[in-house]
């Protein structure tokens, strides 16, 4: 009998150890779990996920990241009043080639209040057309900006610049109600030999399927 209760009494001890040992590890894996949750919480909402034109972000949204070259096409240079002020219609065209968009065109028109033989002033009314590989096209606009001086290292080579936010209003094909906006990074250069403006857009694109989250900024 002594024998018999020493067993069981070892038992019960063996038991109670092993149960204890994994509360323990159960606190730690918890543990572990809750680290992890707040690391990924800390991180910044407003950063996609891959910063490249064709990849979205943490909600879906695709990050808006597509460079280009554009050229002066205008026709005329003759004023057209716009409010009291005399304005000419600008046009500008160009290409590029990225993943959301393929190899691409964009037209742009505005139009320009700069006077003759000056490089800043205010334009309006800055409508723009991407079209894709597919043949989808993707529309935006800025409704008012400036072109100013550029202060920046690259002065040399771009002497004037805007930066006026742009909205996305819809497309065609794969396009068809996206919504977005984005910073157009436009750099222009104004030398003698030629004119052309470099754009740098940067910021968010959203179809009908994946909406913008209201976090995101640019």
């Amino acid at each position: 009998m002594r024998v018999s209760y020493i067993y069981l009494t070892i038992k019960k001890i063996l038991f109670i150890k092993k149960q204890r040992t994994m509360k323990t590890i159960g606190k730690f894996l918890l543990c572990m779990a809750c680290m992890a949750l707040l690391a990924n919480c800390a991180k910044d909402p407003t950063e996609p996920a891959v910063k490249d034109g064709s990849k979205m972000d943490i909600y879906g949204s695709y990050s808006f990241i597509v460079d280009y070259r554009v050229t002066d096409n205008t026709l005329s240079d003759k004023t057209v009043l716009f409010d009291g002020i005399n304005g000419v219609q600008r046009k500008w065209l160009g290409s590029g080639e990225n993943e959301l968009l393929g190899m691409f065109n964009v037209e742009i028109t505005f139009l320009c209040f700069i006077k003759p033989g000056e490089l800043c002033g205010e334009f309006c009314n800055m409508k723009g057309t991407f079209q894709a590989q597919d043949g989808s096209t993707l529309i935006f606009d800025i409704a008012a900006g400036e072109v100013i001086m550029n202060t920046d290292e690259n002065c040399n080579t771009y002497q004037t610049c805007f930066n006026n936010p742009a909205i996305i209003k819809g497309g065609t094909g794969k396009f068809a109600g996206a919504t977005g906006y984005f910073l157009p990074q436009a750099f222009i250069h104004n030398g003698q030999d030629q004119f052309y403006a470099d754009f740098f857009n940067r910021g968010y694109l959203s179809t009908r399927s994946y909406p913008i989250h209201e976090e995101n900024e640019f």
